[in-house]
Formats: structure tokens, sequence, C-alpha cells
């Protein structure tokens, strides 16, 4: 038999959200309930965390054995719902099978993905709420952080931030994380690593998901509606239309920028209008179509021309059409087999001839990954690059 009880957070004039869930080894079902106005989502798992272990306590229970909670609800956007009054939502619980096992750590990530998968016009308020008292005149500048699962170049990215900073260096912005892994729903840890940079933190979103603004292009949403990068993209535009952002900087966490270099970036929006240019890009040792750009600026002609013989003396066996990358034949399968047919007719010029690699790969890959070079390949080339970079 359930019992229905409730665990109840406080009720202000915020939005009020209701979730069911459910105690390892206790029978009674619960009603979460957030006030998003009042707590983070951290701090409703603490108080959560608390009243388990009350629970455990009272029943005799072990908690190191209680590892979190049980959604009993759907996770991906299609679960029963009502509004019950003016910002008031409450989740229709399902009692059949086992629900979805929730660990401690990602309930609060967890919590904004169902926030952003049922209600996307409530999301942005409710996850810029925890930054909302931090107040940064005239900001014409939105920087994007686009994060993959599990990369820890963010802390690098955080420490320029703050160098920047700290040097005065750095133009009035706002910072916005895009995530789509629980793993990756981390604010305590980019408030600690921004240190006296944290004021610049406007919030991190969730990008798993249906798609939050598909008026933005109906075509593509229609096509990928639930793809973490186009929804990264339309939020990125979403919220510089929310925040009237004059310049949107988008950087993805593999990037390493020092202090000056971001600084710069950061402020080059008004040069950009003066010289006409839509688009400041960083030029990188391993951009497609940019890299020959970037060795024939900042290499010697030495340098450029052994760059170009091991460009010259790579293969074209690409297995990987997204990461252009080779593979050995412990990998073939009928899927790199498909990929090896797809660019058989593909000749790596001898020299080296970037203007007309690009124009061979365009005219012979048929779909958007044209990514394909051997500096993204070889990995000879890769560590060739990258020491010179450095």
């Amino acid at each position: 038999m359930w019992l229905r009880a409730t665990l109840l957070l406080g009720i202000a004039n915020g939005y009020f959200v209701e979730f069911p869930i459910s105690i390892p080894r206790v029978e009674d079902m619960l009603m979460l309930q957030w006030n998003t106005d009042k707590h983070s989502a951290e701090t409703v798992t603490e108080t959560v965390r608390r009243s388990a272990r009350a629970i455990y306590d009272a029943n005799g229970l072990d908690f190191s054995e209680c590892f979190g909670v049980v959604l009993r609800m759907s996770q991906e956007g299609w679960a029963d719902y009502s509004i019950v009054g003016d910002g008031h939502l409450k989740a229709t619980p399902f009692l059949d099978g086992d629900g979805v096992r929730v660990d401690w750590e990602f309930l609060p990530g967890r919590l904004h993905s169902v926030i952003a998968m049922l209600r996307p016009d409530w999301a942005l308020d409710i996850e810029e709420a925890p930054y909302r008292t931090e107040r940064i005149a005239d900001v014409d500048v939105g920087m994007f952080l686009l994060q993959s699962p599990g990369r820890p170049f963010w802390h690098m990215l955080s420490w320029s931030i703050r160098v920047a900073a700290l040097k005065s260096a750095l133009v009035p912005m706002r910072l916005h994380v895009l995530v789509h892994e629980l793993q990756d729903w981390a604010p305590e840890g980019w408030v600690e690593a921004l240190g006296e940079a944290a004021p610049v933190l406007r919030g991190l979103h969730w990008c798993k998901g249906h798609n939050r603004f598909p008026d933005y292009n109906r075509k593509a949403f229609e096509t990928k509606p639930a793809d973490n990068y186009y929804n990264k993209v339309f939020l990125m535009l979403g919220l510089s239309e929310r925040h009237g952002y004059k310049y949107l900087v988008s950087v993805d966490d593999d990037m390493l920028l020092p202090p000056a270099t971001l600084a710069h970036l950061l402020n080059g929006g008004p040069e950009a209008d003066e010289k006409g240019c839509g688009v400041l890009a960083p030029l990188l040792q391993n951009g497609v179509p940019s890299v020959e750009i970037w060795a024939e600026t900042w290499l010697t002609p030495g340098e450029t021309t052994r760059l170009y013989e091991c460009f010259a003396g790579s293969s074209t066996r690409f297995c990987d059409m997204f990461l252009s990358n080779y593979c050995g034949l412990e990998y073939e399968n009928d899927v790199v087999k498909e990929v090896y047919r797809k660019v058989e007719n593909l000749s790596i010029p001898e020299p080296w001839d970037g203007g007309a690699w690009y124009s061979q790969v365009s005219g012979l890959v048929g779909t958007d990954n044209k990514g394909l070079h051997p500096v993204r390949g070889n990995e000879t080339c890769m560590k060739s690059v990258e020491g010179e970079a450095i």
C-alpha cells in the first residue's frame, strides 16, 4: 500500500513545483515540494536528505544504504502534470514499475532537468533565480560555455576569467554554462573556481530534452527537437534576447584561452563593428578551416613547411565523419567500412594546399560533416601543432 506524504519546503510567491518521489526501503510515497523563490535545488536536496535520514533513523535503518531518491515520474518530458494555481505545478505520479534512481549528487540537476522538460517557459527564471542578487551594470557581452560530459578544461576557463577580472581587464559580461549531463551540473564548483569573479555567473542551463525556442528555426526544431547541440545554440539566442546582450561569445569546453587572449576576445565586439565584421573568431591550432591561417600567422616559414609536409603525408582513411579521426584495424566494422566508402575518392594534395583540400571535401562529402582534416586525424601532426601552439 502506498501512503501519500509530503515534504513541504515553504510556499511564497514564486514558482512552486511538486514531484513524486520515494525513498529507498521506505514504502511511503512523498511529494517533494519546491518553492523556487525561497530555495535552490541544492537546498532542496539537502532538506530531502535530512528528512530521509530522519525516516531511516526512526525505522532503525542504516542511512549509508540510502543512495538518494526514486523519481516516480517520466524524465522524458511526457509526464502528466496539472497547474493547480498561478505558478504551481503538480506532476502526476506513476505507481507501476520501479521508478528512476537519482543519486543525491545528481538530484539538483535532475530537478532542473524536469522543470526544463515540463515547463521550458519557467526554466530560465528558475535556473537564474540563485544569481538574481548579483548586478552588473551595462552588460553588453553574454558568454556561453558549451559543456560536454567529463571534460575538466572548464577549470582553466574559470581561472582565465578570474585572472582577467583581478587585472581589471574583463569587460562587463555574464557567463552562462550550458550542460546536458547531470555530472556537469556543478554550480558550487563554478562559484569556487571563479573566486572573486563569481558575480559574472548568471546561471547553469539544462540543454538535454526538448528545445525551448522552436520558433527560431522551426525546420531545425522539427528535424532535431531534442538535439543537445541545437538546444544550446537556440538557448544562446534566447538568453541573449532575454538579457539584451549586444555581443554573444560562444566557447567550447576544450579550448584553452589565456587570460589576456580571453579578455581581448570579450572586448573585441566594438572593434569588429567598426571593421564591419559579423563574427570574431580565435585562430586555433587545430581549427578547420583555419589551421592554415593559424600556421601562416604564428609559425616561421620552416615550421609551416614541416607542418604542411606532415599533412601531405597523411591518410584519407577517416573512420569517423564527425571526429575526423583515423581508426586501427581493431575498430573496423560495417559502420567504419561505410565511412571508408564515402571518403574513398579523397586524395591528399602534395605539396599541401589547404584551399584545394577544402574544395575537394566540400564536393565529395554530402553531409554536414565537412571538418575532415589531417590535423584532427594524424596523431603526429596533432602533436606537432600542439607543441608549436604551446
